[in-house]
């Protein structure tokens, strides 16, 4: 009972942001290409396309090299499936959102709202050297590859 008053106190003491002023609307011209820096929420169904391209880009330098590098930036894997010519390793990424709320009976509720999963599949030859791969799912979780194969700056 304490802590759901005090769920709710905090929930109550954070500020809400005022609503942002309406932007004037961009000229019709400049409407025509948008800016390279313009980020599609990852809700849209074409950032997973994004994303997933984004993935490729960032594997392709690993394609035909030793896989060891790659498999200590992706961590612990969830998976492994034997193959005749090698071996498919599987990468899990999840990622949920959570809320609170009171249910019918006025009763203060906590728990997960929305989330995604992503599967990260690399083909290895039995040499180690990354053959292929695969990334299925959904773009809010597949982002969490695409920062682990990122080149640290």
């Amino acid at each position: 009972m304490i802590v759901q008053a005090l769920i709710a106190l905090m929930l109550l003491a954070q500020a809400v942001p005022p609503p942002a002023p309406a932007a004037a609307p961009p000229p019709a011209a400049a409407a025509a290409t948008p800016p390279s820096n313009v980020e599609i929420p990852l809700s849209d169904p074409a950032a997973f396309d994004l994303v997933v391209g984004e993935i490729n880009r960032l594997m392709e330098p690993w394609k035909g090299k030793s896989g060891d590098g790659l498999r200590g930036r992706l961590g612990l894997s969830t998976t492994t499936r034997l193959a005749s010519d090698g071996e498919v390793v599987f990468w899990t990424e999840r990622v949920e959102s959570l809320g609170c709320g009171k249910d019918g009976s006025g009763v203060l509720r906590c728990g997960s709202v929305d989330g995604g999963v992503c599967t990260l599949g690399v083909a290895f030859a039995k040499d180690g050297k990354v053959k292929g791969w695969k990334a299925t799912g959904s773009a809010a979780a597949c982002v969490a590859f695409a920062r682990k194969l990122t080149p640290a700056a």
